[in-house]
């Protein structure tokens, strides 16, 4: 008999999502149809992104928010970050007289590029992707050459995944000018080759 938790259950995720649902409902949240995550009040107005357990307040009066958080607190333990400061890894400055919040990640890559044993380039890189540059002459533009590379074997299979995943997570959240060289390495991840692990 589990009376909490089992790490490892797939079943984990819709569980709990379940749970909080039947119990945030009895205090008049629901989930916006359509919204993956974003809830809302069924009279007060109060917005709230909720991933796995990070949740991400709008809220116009400090009742409002006070009955979000006397509503979880009957059923779980909490901590509150009034600044907004931190929200699912990501690092927020808001800037509300100026209308925009900066979103930052401090120390993800240099982690990331220890972990994986990544050799600092000679020369400084600043375009996220190789690109051929244009013949205006031309009317057809060739594609770029095939790579007839050494393939892979399941352990550099696996690592491209782990690399591919590590920065799609960070190029979502933070920096979007190197999704096209993920997605250009994602289009090769099931088949790697040398020149794959290189890019």
């Amino acid at each position: 008999k589990v009376m909490l938790g089992m790490y490892g259950l797939k079943q984990a995720a819709i569980l709990a999502y379940k749970q909080i649902k039947q119990r945030l409902g009895l205090e008049g949240y629901r989930p916006i149809q359509r919204t993956s995550g974003l809830w809302k009040h069924d009279t007060r107005p109060i917005t709230f992104a909720l991933c796995i357990d990070d949740f991400s307040v709008k809220y116009f009066h400090k009742e409002d928010v006070e009955h979000l958080l006397n509503s979880l607190q009957k059923y779980y333990e909490t901590s509150i970050d009034w600044a907004g400061k931190d929200y699912c890894g990501l690092s927020l400055d808001w800037h509300y007289n100026a209308g925009y919040v900066d979103i930052s990640m401090p120390g993800y890559v240099i982690k990331a590029l220890a972990k994986y044993q990544h050799p600092k380039p000679s020369k400084p890189q600043h375009s996220p992707h190789k690109w051929n540059s244009p013949v205006y002459s031309l009317k057809i533009q060739l594609p770029t050459k095939i790579d007839i590379s050494r393939k892979l074997d399941k352990k550099g299979k696996t690592k491209i995944q782990s690399i591919a995943g590590t920065f799609l997570y960070y190029g979502r959240a933070v920096e979007p000018p190197i999704l096209v060289s993920l997605n250009d390495i994602g289009t090769q991840q099931s088949d790697p080759t040398k020149n794959t692990m290189k890019e």
